[in-house]
């Protein structure tokens, strides 16, 4: 997401050039936000058919439910985390510019 560039014999931080333009960040921000919801409900959906087959005996239904389930919820995890590291990422390129101009004062 970020990326290093030289100007005037300074480095300084910027973003990556997908992410140069607000609105693809904002449009990767939409995304994840969909796929965390289309995960949750997935997950919801799943639970719900685990509950009302636990009481089949010698069936694979719950035991596929219960897979599909676990995936959902590693998928709205790993979609959650995305949607932090693209909302925080403002503040830690400003973090990272700030910090590298100290650096260059100091020296």
């Amino acid at each position: 997401m970020f990326d290093f560039a030289e100007d005037d014999d300074k480095i300084k931080v910027q973003y990556r050039v997908p992410f140069m333009k607000a609105r693809n960040r904002f449009a990767c921000v939409i995304v994840c936000i969909m796929m965390m919801t289309l995960c949750i409900y997935t997950a919801a959906d799943k639970l719900e058919n685990i509950l009302l087959t636990l009481s089949h005996e010698n069936d694979i239904g719950p035991i596929i439910n219960s897979l599909y389930f676990i995936g959902s919820m590693l998928g709205s995890y790993i979609f959650t985390w995305q949607l932090y590291i693209l909302s925080s990422a403002s503040n830690r390129l400003r973090k990272a510019n700030n910090l590298l101009a100290k650096n260059y004062t100091d020296s």
